[in-house]
């Protein structure tokens, strides 16, 4: 007996397109960051405080990025807009606003 995969659709290749497109943001964005800050601690004129708020917003970044790639390794194991606290369909709505969310509103 042979299990078929399901076709993918449009939709499928336009969520995965956005997924993508997000993950590459966020890749570049850390990527831009992690110059910024190496430059900053490079400069002995710039005072600790730039430094910190330059580190904390590329500690932001790089758990962007983290939720990006963990949205498109949901995506490939059909797990993507599923609930991981009650396994309930994440509404469109939710998903379209907060597309790393793993939790449906409900659960949130």
């Amino acid at each position: 007996m042979t299990t078929s995969q399901p076709v993918p659709t449009a939709a499928d290749a336009d969520l995965h397109a956005r997924l993508e497109a997000e993950r590459d943001q966020a890749r570049a964005r850390v990527a831009e960051l992690e110059v910024e800050y190496e430059q900053l601690l490079g400069n002995r004129d710039v005072i600790q405080e730039d430094r910190d708020t330059t580190r904390r917003i590329l500690e932001e970044a790089r758990g962007a990025l983290a939720a990006a790639e963990r949205s498109l390794a949901q995506e490939a194991a059909g797990d993507y807009g599923r609930c991981s606290e009650c396994g309930q369909p994440i509404g469109d709505e939710r998903l379209e606003a907060l597309p790393d969310t793993t939790t449906c509103r409900d659960c949130a």
